[in-house]
């Protein structure tokens, strides 16, 4: 019962990223996409590396599901101006796939792809803090 509550979260969490951040990255950035297409190379290896590093990014997170649940209830139930800025850190980290080549290209910056992957990654950093934050308050309980 607790493992399907916990892989229950876990999808919900995943799925919630996802829609915010695939769909309109789709939308928004057809002109990167052939680069993105250009640079990788879809043999065995590269689809071993990928299905690996999904395995792994769910394992952590199945480990880390209190602060998933914890995260979760804060997307859903916002009560103070903490769970807005937890809240807040989701957004930004789903929306950046998408947002920083649309606000680079508006902006008229002239960034390469390794350049907007790197403020992407960035952009994960305040969601993976809260998440570690919360994972370990807790566990501690």
């Amino acid at each position: 019962m607790v493992a399907s509550a916990k892989f229950k979260d876990v999808v919900l969490f995943i799925t919630l990223y996802i829609l915010l951040s695939f769909p309109p990255f789709l939308v928004f950035n057809r002109e990167i996409i052939g680069d993105i297409q250009d640079r990788i190379v879809l043999d065995l290896v590269t689809i071993a590396v990928i299905g690996t590093g999904l395995i792994i990014l769910i394992t952590a997170l199945l480990l880390a599901s209190e602060g998933v649940d914890r995260y979760n209830q804060f997307l859903f139930a916002p009560t103070d101006v903490l769970s807005v800025l937890i809240e807040f850190s989701f957004v930004v980290a789903a929306i950046s796939w998408w947002f920083v080549p649309e606000f680079t290209e508006w902006a008229g910056h002239n960034l390469d792809l390794d350049a907007m992957l790197l403020i992407v990654l960035v952009c994960q950093l305040p969601m993976v803090l809260f998440l570690s934050l919360m994972t370990a308050i807790g566990k501690a309980q």
